[in-house]
């Protein structure tokens, strides 16, 4: 699912499973799918594996601000909550 967390700004996130919440933000140049195994092996213990694309890797879109701020990045993802 994609959430729009500025105008014309999305990130992508990965939601499987239900259950007690753990979330995966990967780091430099990665994206969500680095944490593929681990949540898959989660959901099947009955956790929910919450999987973030960080702006401008993977499926979310680049910022048009530049550089961006790890301060930006930390508003994206309280956002989500």
């Amino acid at each position: 699912m994609f959430i729009e967390v500025d105008p014309r700004v999305s990130i992508f996130v990965q939601d499987w499973g239900k259950g007690k919440p753990i979330v995966f933000i990967h780091g430099w140049p990665l994206n969500h799918k680095n944490f593929e195994y681990q949540m898959v092996a989660l959901m099947r213990l009955g956790y929910r594996a919450i999987g973030v694309d960080l702006r401008g890797f993977g499926r979310s879109d680049i910022s048009a601000l530049r550089p961006v701020k790890v301060s930006l990045v930390c508003g994206s993802l309280k956002h989500q909550s």
